[in-house]
């Protein structure tokens, strides 16, 4: 058996574990571990936008708690970020990708401005200055911060142990987190939303690397059960 090893905080992790599970009739071993808990940010909203671009579900939820108007667009990096700004109101126009796909489609459309680009302290992508460059005023709103936290003492003893591991990595920055916790001499099978996360763990020794097709839930959740799969769950 296998142990699948979930870094993401809730609800995001229990979600995730619920589409797993849909995929086997074996009972799966779960360990959830997140590394870090999001925290909001007194931000002060000091532009009053045209529209607003949203790379994260934290990002929407926040939003939404700032007391924009409804019906705002929003430019949403994928779907579940979409369905998520929709939920609250905004009219969500997804990318379906990552940052740079979420550029591509504003030059594409070129909304009228100014935008707002609502998000964490950690964000990859440059978007607010790369849009800017290219005569689409942005500006960024850092609403939330990503408190890390630590591996509880079982946590540590899975990745310690004997058990192959499957570790879903969702950002550079988790990947970064888990690497520098140490100690990580199970069995492991990382599947890496992107490149970059396969890179942001390099130096670690596992037994395999999966990279998504797609940075995206979606693609995730497959190549997880195909890792899964491969360890003999059924």
């Amino acid at each position: 058996m296998a142990i699948l090893f979930i870094t993401r905080p809730e609800p995001a992790a229990t979600r995730f574990l619920g589409q797993v599970q849909l995929a086997f009739s074996d009972t799966l071993q779960a360990e959830f571990a997140p590394l870090v808990v999001i925290e909001p940010i007194a931000a002060p909203l000091n532009i009053v936008p045209a529209g607003i671009i949203l790379t994260s579900e934290n990002g929407a939820v926040q939003a939404a708690l700032l007391g924009l108007g409804r019906g705002l667009t929003a430019w949403c990096v994928g779907d579940r970020t979409a369905k998520t700004a929709t939920d609250a109101g905004f009219t969500a126009q997804s990318a379906a990708g990552n940052a740079d796909d979420v550029i591509a489609l504003l030059l594409r459309e070129r909304p009228a401005g100014p935008l707002l680009h609502i998000r964490g302290e950690f964000t990859r992508g440059d978007i607010a200055a790369r849009l800017t460059a290219k005569g689409l005023p942005c500006t960024d709103l850092i609403a939330y911060r990503q408190r890390p936290l630590p591996l509880t003492k079982k946590a540590r003893a899975v990745l310690a142990g004997q058990t192959p591991v499957v570790v879903p990595l969702f950002s550079p920055r988790t990947a970064s987190l888990l690497k520098g916790m140490g100690n990580l001499t199970a069995p492991l099978h990382v599947v890496g939303l992107s490149q970059a996360v396969a890179v942001a763990f390099s130096g670690v020794a596992v037994q395999s690397i999966t990279v998504s097709t797609q940075p995206d839930g979606v693609a995730m959740t497959a190549a997880t059960c195909r890792v899964l799969a491969t360890l003999g769950i059924r």
